[in-house]
């Protein structure tokens, strides 16, 4: 959003997520805010802020009437970005670069086997202009892994500029400085521990006679003290990763739990009634929200062990689709199986 001040961003979201509460909720003012939504959910930060304001439950509970044309392509898209993070969309990012300069190569007539895939720097400047827009900073991440910016010819001055793929080896050795750099700025952004403390402590040693009282009285007082900050800082850092990592059990679960309350309400109705399985009272119905689950198994491998670990309450217990088997495991895909896709 290179128009909405950062600061800003936060005030904005919140404002959408209030918007989703209020009644009524006509269509265009829906589609509207969801669309806002999607273009602020670019940052991962503001992701996990969205997803701890509750945005994930906010769209589950909207009604019928707020359905607009594409409303579960665009929640697909919000869901995904909700359990995006850096390192997945690096990991998108650099599959999407890949494959552009692949595609152009092979669009070329005079094709050297023994170069690497290339293209022209202009064309590719073009094709990956979403991607910049997307989140710069991973964006370059994903470039200095992926390709090299080089001349077709000997001189720079009278030669095109073409984007080639790096090979494993220069692949592998831009990555480990890519990581180093990153890790770099993650410790200067949580800060060190003072060392000039030590330094000043070793020289005022070397400097006075040994004494055994003090030099003892003082490693009891000083040791627990570094203890205590090392160990802040190992928790700093550990909270840092935590917040990194993508909340795909939650999402999934929320989106489990939802799926089987309309399907389950609507195997247990009355068949004179019908069974809608929600799709005349909720804004997504089940056949929509299996349809985000599935895009999220291909987009995060993850969700896959998730959704196969998920177990129902107890007192849900699942019969076999064939009469005279024994009970299927006590699991959502066991529900998928002999009760949802029988009906």
């Amino acid at each position: 959003f290179p128009l909405l001040p950062r600061a800003q961003m936060h005030t904005c979201a919140d404002f959408c997520t209030q918007i989703l509460e209020k009644e009524p909720k006509s269509p265009g003012v829906i589609h509207a805010t969801l669309l806002l939504l999607l273009r602020l959910l670019r940052s991962p930060e503001l992701s996990r802020h969205c997803l701890k304001a509750g945005l994930a439950e906010k769209i589950l509970s909207l009604p019928k009437e707020c359905r607009f044309t594409g409303h579960s392509g665009m929640a697909t898209l919000i869901y995904r970005r909700l359990l995006e993070d850096e390192q997945t969309l690096q990991s998108a990012m650099e599959t999407e670069i890949r494959g552009t300069v692949l595609k152009a190569h092979g669009k070329t007539r005079n094709q050297d086997s023994g170069k690497a895939p290339s293209m022209s720097k202009k064309i590719f400047v073009q094709s990956m202009t979403p991607l910049l827009c997307r989140n710069p900073v991973v964006f370059l991440k994903a470039i200095a892994v992926t390709v090299s910016v080089g001349s077709e010819g000997g001189a720079e001055s009278t030669s095109e500029h073409i984007v080639s793929l790096l090979s494993a080896s220069e692949r592998a050795r831009n990555l480990k400085i890519v990581s180093a750099f990153a890790s770099k700025k993650s410790k200067i952004s949580l800060g060190k521990a003072p060392t000039v403390r030590r330094s000043s402590l070793g020289k005022s040693k070397r400097g006075t006679p040994r004494s055994k009282t003090p030099t003892r009285s003082h490693k009891r007082s000083t040791t627990p003290k570094k203890a205590k900050k090392e160990r802040q800082f190992e928790i700093r850092d550990g909270a840092a990763e935590d917040e990194n990592k993508a909340p795909q059990s939650p999402v999934i679960g929320l989106l489990i739990s939802n799926t089987l309350k309309l399907s389950r309400s609507s195997i247990s109705g009355d068949h004179d009634k019908g069974r809608d399985f929600g799709y005349k009272t909720s804004f997504l119905w089940t056949a929509e929200i299996l349809g985000i689950l599935s895009e999220l198994v291909l987009a995060f491998p993850g969700c896959a062990t998730t959704i196969h670990r998920y177990r129902p309450h107890k007192g849900n217990r699942t019969q076999h689709a064939l009469s005279g088997c024994p009970t299927p495991p006590k699991t959502f895909v066991s529900f998928l199986l002999h009760s949802l896709l029988t009906q």
